[in-house]
């Protein structure tokens, strides 16, 4: 499905060949220059207080150009599965089959236990097999980074390449901090989403209230009013 994205050319062999290994060459500089620039861009992300999707969507982006990768994507949990949020590039178009994935408790710990090493999981096919949503997608390399606030994993960030590739010890350190400060970015803008909902949905109430008579009486509503920070002796 991606094959118009993967490129086979000399140069490009070449760089693969070259990028994750542990000498001190120059493609190897640049990788690790370009892991740091994505957690900078993350932290900088955000202080602007963007949308959750612009964050996930500018993370996924970056990662795949810092890795050098041909797809990368980002699941977040639901319930007990996890979901598909956002992908680089965008292959909605392209026929994907596209499943929802649950991870069981003896996988997650795996998945927990590396990150607090700060090394990414080293697992068999077919636990790679059950982090992987795209059902009909080829690939040489998958690559799971978990995504853990604390001790709870909310996502789920997939790496596929048309390549075998290699990462030094200091490449996975660097993306699983850039994972660490996703995930608790993402914790917290859910957090505030959920805020901002709930605020929404005690105004909605409020007015219903205010506009039908109060079962509570007049003093009650002006407390709420207070609450939500209206002044009920100014018109609006």
């Amino acid at each position: 499905v991606c094959k118009e994205y993967w490129t086979t050319s000399l140069e490009q062999e070449i760089r693969h060949s070259r990028l994750f290994d542990n000498s001190t060459n120059d493609a190897t500089m640049k990788t690790k220059l370009k892991l740091h620039e994505v957690l900078r861009h993350l932290v900088t992300t955000l202080t602007l207080s963007l949308p959750l999707d612009q964050v996930l969507s500018s993370l996924t982006a970056l990662t795949m150009q810092a890795v050098d990768v041909d797809l990368c994507i980002l699941s977040l949990r639901d319930q007990n599965q996890f979901k598909l949020y956002v992908w680089s590039p965008d292959l909605s178009e392209k026929g994907v089959n596209v499943q929802p994935i649950t991870i069981d408790v003896e996988l997650l710990e795996r998945l927990r236990s590396a990150s607090i090493r700060g090394q990414l999981p080293q697992l068999p096919f077919h636990q790679l097999e059950m982090l992987n949503p795209l059902k009909n997608v080829q690939f040489e390399t998958l690559l799971p980074v978990p995504l853990f606030a604390g001790n709870e994993c909310i996502g789920l960030l997939n790496c596929y390449s048309s390549k075998t590739i290699h990462y030094s010890d200091e490449d996975q350190l660097m993306l699983l901090t850039i994972a660490t400060q996703a995930a608790l970015a993402i914790k917290h803008l859910q957090g505030v989403d959920e805020d901002v909902v709930t605020q929404k949905r005690l105004i909605k109430t409020f007015v219903n209230d205010l506009c039908s008579g109060a079962p509570d009486g007049e003093d009650s509503l002006r407390r709420r009013a207070r609450i939500l920070g209206y002044d009920l002796s100014r018109a609006h």
